[in-house]
């Protein structure tokens, strides 16, 4: 942190293999150094890395739903990030069957509807692959029904 508190820009640099200090705190479980630097700036949240892959993306991977809120809470425009394939948060969720996450990101998205419909539903719940699925097609293409049903 006093690395980054002198020299800002190294908070945004990539490593060799193409993850941020956010992403390796994130993956390496360190939730508490990834809170200090989403604090220090939110906007880390947003930076992709490896296969286009945001901070946020690898939260809901991992499945560290403290953090997920925190994230969202600070930077609530990462929901609409996508990844190389085109994928937000949304589709990485329902591909993995991470329910507890699916759930927070639901709650987020009806919170977005209700300020501005239009893009929520563009950005996030219409949002298409590289294949041309979105979330519910990925989810019946999986017959998974937990996924299907909206709260």
């Amino acid at each position: 942190m006093e690395l980054i508190v002198l020299q800002p820009s190294f908070a945004k640099k990539l490593n060799t293999e193409g993850f941020s200090p956010l992403h390796l705190a994130v993956q390496n479980h360190q939730s508490e150094l990834a809170k200090e630097l989403i604090m220090f700036d939110s906007t880390l949240v947003r930076i992709p890395g490896r296969g286009g892959m945001t901070p946020l993306h690898h939260v809901v991977t991992i499945g560290d739903l403290d953090l997920l809120a925190e994230f969202l809470v600070l930077c609530p425009e990462s929901i609409r990030d996508t990844n190389l394939n085109r994928e937000p948060a949304f589709h990485i969720t329902v591909m993995n069957d991470k329910y507890k996450e699916l759930k927070i990101l639901r709650g987020w998205v009806q919170r977005l509807h209700n300020s501005d419909s239009s893009s929520t539903e563009n950005y996030v719940l219409n949002k298409r692959n590289r294949e041309g699925n979105t979330a519910l097609h990925l989810a019946a293409y999986k017959n998974n029904h937990q996924a299907c049903s909206y709260p």
